[in-house]
């Protein structure tokens, strides 16, 4: 198990700037999500 942990540290420095990369999608996918949304919204209005 204590082999484990350390493989477990390498990944996490190895998959820090991944991680950000996925976090910066993350908000851009729920940003344009939002914009559909308010489209529809819009459309659903008129």
């Amino acid at each position: 198990m204590g082999n484990l942990k350390l493989v477990e540290k390498n990944d996490n420095k190895q998959d820090s700037s991944s991680d950000k990369l996925h976090d910066n999608f993350s908000d851009i996918l729920d940003q344009s999500l939002k914009e559909d949304y308010e489209v529809l919204e819009f459309l659903k209005d008129k």
